[in-house]
Order: structure tokens, then C-alpha cells, then sequence
């Protein structure tokens, strides 16, 4: 009865209950669907992440133009990956990730950055550190970006390659978790290349000694990362990667003193030149080609390495 007198409810206790399940069941069943956040201020690349993804899986798609709206949806919806441009509006990227890094219900949020601005050397050590992974627009294919985001997520790539274990660690903690169980005897590597067959096979060849703990890095913003989180006894590197090539990788290690004492391995599928030798720094004397090297010779060389 409307007006003054009062309405009556309708539904009666059973129902009300039912509903509430369903509700509950709804929400529960929303927690559950992956969710991806697409932050760039440019409306033609937003859609174009969210085509490719959803292509994929259907995952659900959040978008932001800026830092500060960004902010607020994962703050209300709390993302399982974001995808950020750097150069924005109201706030940058940089902010975003500074935020998002410094609150600890944040933290864990793995954070792709793919942007087309030119780091300083303190830039790129900041997304070194706070991001997952860092993808220069124009200079990379979208089916790697996708598989990469994928497997950071958990699924299977779309190459149909199964992912393994270690390339879907999605937090420094649970990395540093897999390091704390290697143990003390044995030699830490790290293996940067996009090939999972390739460091499939490195991978048992090694860990078949018990001599040696693998960690692979599938690309070359992904390699050094690994590198400083796990400070290894040695680097085993392709020069052919998605992201960045193994030469400018290389420079990297020489120029930084916390790490250019590595020793590091070059085996690449690449066929090498004359030039290619002249463009390495002048601590690695050698490159091994995959087609060449068998399992002696290849431990031989690691062996070596290590003395």
C-alpha cells in the first residue's frame, strides 16, 4: 500500500534467502574472472589491449586514461595484471607504479609497462625494479606481449607451448620464496631466451648435474631483472630476444659495477659475424652457436665459467 500506510514485502522467507545465495554466488563467481587493467591515455591503444587479450580469453577488461584514475580502480577492483603506458596525463606512469608498489594490498600486482618514451639510466632502473616487464612500442610483436601477459598470468601462451613453472612467478616474493629453497651448494643461473625449448634443454642438461639452479628470463627486460633479483654465479644469454637484443643486455652488464662481475655465456641460434664480435664489451671473448655445442663441450664451457 503506498502513501502514508507502508508496503508490504512479498517475498517470502525462502526467497529472500535464495536471493541472497544467488547474490553470494554472484559475487563469488566475479572474483573468480581474471581481470586485466588497461592504463594509457590513448583511446586507439586501450582498444587495440583489449582486442588482442580478449581474443585470447575472455578476461575482464578495466580501463583508465591517467595515473590517478588508474588508481582508483585498483583500489576499488584490485586487478590481477596492469598494462601501462608511462607518459600521461595528471599523473605518469612512474607515479602509478610508485603508488601501486608502495602500498602492500597493492604490491603484488604485477605491472607490464609498454610505452615509446626514452628512459634516462635512473628510469630504466626504477621500472627495472617495480615492474614486471618493459615493452617499447614499435619495436616488439604483439602475439610476444600477449603471450608474455598470459603466462605472467598464469595461462598457457597462445603458441600453445606448455609455460613453465618458473616464467610464471608473478611476485618478487614468491621468486625469492623458489631462490631461498635452492640450495647452498649449488651455482645460480640465469638463462635469457625467448626459446622455452631451448631453455628447456639447457635447463636439464644442467639441473641434471645437481650442481646448478635455473632460473630462465624470457626476454631481455625480464633477464636482467632476474639477474638483479638473484644475483647468479652466471648468465647463459641469447642475443636474438623479443624486447631487446643480447648486445645491448650485454652493455648493460659491463657498465653496471654491482653486476658486471657475472661471468656470462653467449649460445644464440644466431648466425655471428665479424661485426657482431666487434659490438660485444671486451670481457666476453666468445659466443657459442646452439647448432655446434654438444652436452660435454657445454659443461666444459659452464665449468670453465665458474673457476
Amino acid at each position: 500500500i503506498l502513501g502514508n500506510q507502508y508496503v508490504v514485502n512479498l517475498q517470502s522467507e525462502d526467497e529472500t534467502k535464495t536471493n541472497g545465495n544467488l547474490a553470494a554466488a554472484l559475487e563469488s563467481l566475479d572474483e573468480k574472472v581474471t581481470t586485466v587493467l588497461v592504463v594509457d591515455d590513448n583511446n586507439n591503444d586501450r582498444r587495440l589491449m583489449r582486442k588482442l587479450l580478449r581474443r585470447y580469453k575472455q578476461y575482464r577488461m578495466l580501463e583508465a586514461k591517467s595515473g590517478v584514475e588508474a588508481l582508483e580502480v585498483v583500489r576499488d577492483r584490485k586487478p590481477d595484471l596492469i598494462v601501462s603506458d608511462l607518459m600521461m596525463p595528471d599523473m605518469d606512469g612512474f607515479g602509478l607504479l610508485k603508488n601501486i608498489k608502495g602500498n602492500p594490498e597493492t604490491a603484488d600486482i604485477p605491472v607490464v609497462v609498454v610505452s615509446a618514451k626514452t628512459l634516462s639510466e635512473i628510469e630504466d632502473r626504477t621500472l627495472l625494479d617495480k615492474s614486471e616487464s618493459l615493452w617499447v612500442k614499435g619495436d616488439f610483436s604483439r602475439r610476444d606481449l600477449v603471450d608474455h601477459i598470459v603466462e605472467t598470468l598464469g595461462d598457457k601462451p597462445i603458441s600453445g607451448t606448455q609455460p613453465k613453472p618458473m616464467l610464471l612467478q608473478k611476485t618478487k616474493k614468491a621468486k625469492a620464496a623458489v631462490l631461498d629453497a635452492a640450495p647452498e651448494n649449488m651455482h645460480i643461473v640465469v638463462m635469457i631466451d625467448s626459446k622455452d625449448d631451448d631453455v628447456e634443454v639447457i635447463q636439464k642438461v644442467l639441473e641434471a648435474t645437481g650442481k646448478f639452479a635455473v632460473y630462465p628470463a624470457k626476454g631481455g627486460r625480464a633477464g636482467l631483472k632476474a639477474v638483479h633479483e638473484h644475483q647468479p654465479d652466471l648468465i647463459i644469454m641469447e642475443l636474438e630476444l623479443a624486447d631487446m637484443d643480447g648486445f645491448t643486455i650485454a652493455e648493460k652488464l659491463s657498465n653496471d659495477t654491482t653486476l658486471n662481475h657475472i661471468p656470462v655465456v653467449i649460445l644464440t641460434g644466431r648466425e655471428v659475424s665479424a661485426e657482431d664480435m666487434m659490438r660485444m664489451p671486451a670481457d666476453i671473448e666468445t659466443i657459442y652457436q646452439k647448432a655446434s655445442l654438444d652436452r660435454g663441450k657445454f659443461l666444459s664451457i659452464i665449468e670453465e665459467k665458474l673457476t
